[in-house]
This record gives structure tokens, sequence and C-alpha cells, in this order.
């Protein structure tokens, strides 16, 4: 009769059953407690990601689907593509669903572009340092990037094409433009850090631009010269309000003084700085402008000259504008109340010598319909307003004041002299944000003598 194990070693089975399930309880115990330390600090949400059209429209495509076409907003998840045509224009906004959407970034896509949302997650919960992380692949054409300044958590954000990686973890305004194995970084204000197909990582720090090609040595170059101090709008000294190196104004010399006026200040806004002017009395009021200016005169007795710019090779606006309403149709019975005007005032060499200055001027507008009156360019104007949507953030870059002036004429028409940068509103009601407004400069020369070979 063959006795059982069990019958014949009953302490050893005993003990033998004790071990197997206390290591099973400490295995539970530690696997419930990994996974409770992964939900509370580990664990991920997706981030709330929206694409909102400035003009014209987006193609959206999400996975294993046709395109479809975007006309004002719409959600984008993970594995979605978004594409702008040549005369569209777009932005996703990446916003932190649990503070109050809180805008962590904003990826504007300009003209021809195109990429691929891979991920955008934070922390399900506020504990521990994880940072928010955003990936965007298969990046085309140009796109600038703004990480705000005010985060609760460091941000990981990685624009990637088939060449390059592009790392944006600092807050900052950022401007990337991806060809054919090849790239240019624009860092206006933070740090970049760029890796190409040899695995080797280059710094882009402030005011600088980073331009890189397959198989070529990188340079760096500090060519692009802004001559407008302070374009992005920030604070004068601690006043947080007050923008600083521009002059406000409620008011143009020739308006009426006792109709209502409107504000300026400098404010936090959608991720970002930027100025704000509004004017929103409800009652009848006659126009009334009220804006921001850069005066580069300078006073002399054999009569007041403005800042010479003849060096530069190229010299052009770029403006980061946001329309929230306005009350006249187009930009006014006369093609100059829209709710947000720049005019650049210069000389050239034809009418430095007659003593007069040229104006370059350009409007933004949001409503317009053509059957009842309303303009959508001023007498003085070189070309129509631009027309975009309400509530969506607009990147606009002007002709060139010399490149494109025909190369017969360049040497008596082009800006020699620089007088004025003024940005303002204008009309009844209007409400708007300005983030940027930079007069940009090209001097070649110089780029030459700074270029820094790795």
């Amino acid at each position: 009769m063959t006795t059982s194990i069990t019958a014949r070693y009953p302490q050893r089975v005993a003990w033998a059953t004790l071990l197997v399930a206390f290591m099973t309880f400490c295995l539970l115990v530690a696997g419930i407690a990994w996974a409770i330390n992964w939900v509370l600090f580990d664990s991920t949400i997706d981030l709330r990601t929206t694409v909102k059209v400035s003009r014209g429209t987006i193609g959206y495509t999400a996975p294993n689907d046709t395109e479809r076409v975007v006309r004002d907003r719409y959600p984008v998840q993970t594995g979605d593509t978004v594409r702008t045509d040549e005369l569209s224009q777009g932005h996703l906004t990446i916003a932190d669903p649990l503070n109050n959407d809180q805008v962590l970034a904003t990826v504007q896509l300009l003209g021809g572009s195109a990429f691929s949302l891979e991920q955008a997650a934070r922390p399900r919960f506020g504990l521990g340092d994880n940072p928010y992380t955003v990936l965007i692949t298969d990046a085309e054409g140009s796109i600038d990037v703004v990480v705000s300044p005010q985060l609760e958590r460091e941000m990981r954000l990685e624009i990637r094409s088939d060449t390059y990686q592009v790392r944006l973890d600092h807050e900052g305004y950022y401007r990337l433009n991806f060809g054919m194995d090849t790239l240019e970084v624009n860092v206006r204000e933070g740090v970049a850090v760029v890796i190409g197909d040899t695995g080797e990582a280059k710094l882009i720090d402030d005011n600088s631009t980073g331009f890189f090609r397959k198989g070529v040595a990188t340079r760096v170059e500090t060519k692009l010269v802004d001559l407008v101090q302070n374009p992005l709008f920030g604070a004068a000294g601690s006043n947080d309000n007050s923008v600083d190196w521009w002059g406000c104004y409620d008011s143009k010399p020739d308006e009426d003084k006792t109709s209502p006026v409107g504000i300026f200040e400098r404010i936090y806004f959608q991720g970002r700085y930027a100025l704000h002017i509004k004017r929103s009395q409800t009652e009848a009021n006659k126009p009334r402008s009220t804006g921001c200016y850069h005066s580069y005169a300078i006073q002399r007795t054999d009569g007041d000259v403005g800042l010479d710019v003849s060096q530069y090779d190229s010299l052009y606006i770029r403006a980061t504008i946001y329309l929230m309403n306005h009350s006249v149709n187009g930009c006014g019975a006369a093609g100059t109340e829209c709710p947000v005007m720049i005019v650049v005032s210069f000389k050239n060499a034809q009418n430095k010598v007659e003593g007069r200055l040229s104006q370059w001027i350009q409007g933004f507008y949001v409503n317009y319909n053509d059957q009842i009156g309303g303009r959508i360019r001023c007498d003085n104007c070189s070309s129509n307003h631009e027309h975009i949507n309400a509530e969506s953030w607009y990147t606009f870059k002007s002709a060139d004041f010399v490149l494109d002036i025909p190369l017969d004429q360049r040497d008596s028409l082009r800006m020699v002299e620089l007088w004025d940068v003024d940005v303002y509103g204008s009309g009844h009601i209007y409400d708007a944000y300005i983030s940027e407004l930079a007069l940009i400069g090209v001097d070649n020369d110089a780029a030459t003598a700074q270029s820094v070979e790795p």
C-alpha cells in the first residue's frame, strides 16, 4: 500500500503551503502597492487638444480615415494629422483639462504645413513631478510654437520630421521651417535642442537661428535683427500691466476727445503675454483709436532724422494677433477702422530728398458683408486688409520692404529711414490682442561674421 506524501510528511507539506501562501501574499501586497503608486504617480490622461482655423480651411485626417475639412474648430486626438494649404492657416491649442483648460502651448500651422499628433498627456493626478508630454511627428512646412511661461509642471514638447528632432522644453517663442532634409530653427525667446540623424545634439538659444542640412555642418547665426524693442510685449519693470518701451494712447490727435475712451493693457491671455486693446461702450459714439507705438525720430539742429536701416538686405513685418469682435462692417466707411491696424512710417531715398514720409498700412478684420457697405482697403493702403476668423491666433508676414521691390526701382523706393511703428484698434467697438509685432531686418554681411561652425 502506497502512502501519500501528505500523509508521510505532513509537517513539511504544511510549511511549504504556508511559505507559498506567504509569498503569494507578499507578491499581492507588492503588486497592489506598485499599482497604487503607478495610478497615483505615473498614469496619464490626454491633454485637451483642439485645432482652430485662423483663415481658410484645415484638412483633418484620423487614422484609417479619409481627410475631412475643418472650417472653425475641431477636437484632435492622438494619431490625427492636420494640414493647411498655401492660403490657409490655423493652430493647435494644447490645454490642461484638470486646470481650467489652461493653455500650455500653441502650435501654429502656417500655409502649406502639416503634422501628426502622436502624444499629448499629463499625469492623471497632481502628485509627483512628471512633466506634460507632447510629441508631434511628420512635421512639414512652417510651424510656430509658443510654450506658456506659466506652467505648474515641466513641459516635454518634441517635434519630429523624417530627419530631425526638435526639443522645446522651455517657455518661449519658436519658429521651425522643415524642408526636404533641411531644418531652420529660429528662437525668439527660450532654448531649443535639435538632434540630427547622426544623434548629435545642438543647442539654439535666444535670438539665434540654427540651419541644419543633412550631411552639411550645422551653423548658428544671429542675422535676424529685431528693430522693434520689446516685440513680444514684456512688462515694464514690476508693473505687469504696463508695456515696456512702447508709448500708448487712447486717441489720435484729430479724434473727438469727448467720446468714450478705450483701454490698452499688457495681459496674460491664451498661454502668452499680449497687448490688449478694447473699446466696449455700447451707446452710440464716435470712432476713436487705442494703441501703442514706437518712435525712432532723432531730433537734430539740421532737421529730424529716422533710424538708418539702409544696411539691411531684407526688411519685413511679423505680427501675431487674435481678434474677438468689432462693430463696423469690414473696416468702416473709409477702410481705416479695423480692430487692428499696423502703420509703419518711413522714408525711402526718393521722399527723403523731398522731405516727406511714406506709410505702409495693414488692417485685420472679422466681420464683412459686401451688401451693407464698408471697405476692406483704405485710400493709402497698398493691399486689402486681412480677413481672418474670430477667436483664433493669426500670424502675418508682410511683403518685403526691400526684396519685393522691382530691382530697377529698389534703390529709390526701398526703406532707408524708419520713423514710426504703430499698432492700434479703431472704430466704435473693438476687442483684440497682439502678442507679437516685429520689424525684422536681415543683415547678411553681419551674419557671415557671426556664423558658428561646430
